[in-house]
């Protein structure tokens, strides 16, 4: 005796869709991507905001809290940084992307930030100017 199987998840078919294929009518897949379309449109009409508008872009916050940090002159606390970062950029910033866009530059080649402390973070000391090699080995 053969018992028919039930798969859940994604490895379900919905019905809909192969029933009207079979059928020859519009596809399920097509009437929902519809729909989306219609919600990503505004229904009212109106003119929506750029995304700019409501998301301060990364490289204005990374710019802000280099500023931040460079006129305390010395380190602080990542509270006070995003409080620093709204007040210079003047609208409300996500404290993720604050958090985030520390700790995101501490590492590399030339890190923008370093940690002092525990959620205390700086600006790194200027780089020492290199020295020239060849002034020094033929003294």
């Amino acid at each position: 005796m053969v018992w028919p199987m039930d798969l859940s998840g994604h490895h379900s078919n919905p019905r809909e869709p192969l029933e009207a294929l079979l059928n020859g009518a519009s596809s399920g897949a097509e009437v929902r991507r519809e729909a989306t379309e219609d919600r990503r449109t505004c229904a009212s009409g109106a003119p929506r905001e750029a995304i700019g508008a409501a998301h301060p872009r990364l490289g204005r916050i990374i710019d802000a809290i280099s500023q931040a940090l460079t006129e305390a002159g010395a380190p602080m606390q990542a509270r006070d940084v995003h409080a620093q970062v709204e007040t210079l950029l003047g609208e409300p910033v996500q404290w993720a992307s604050v958090k985030a866009t520390l700790a995101g530059n501490l590492d590399g080649p030339a890190p923008r930030f370093v940690r002092v402390a525990r959620g205390c973070y700086g600006v790194p000391p200027p780089p020492e100017p290199a020295l020239d090699r060849r002034a020094t080995v033929g003294a």
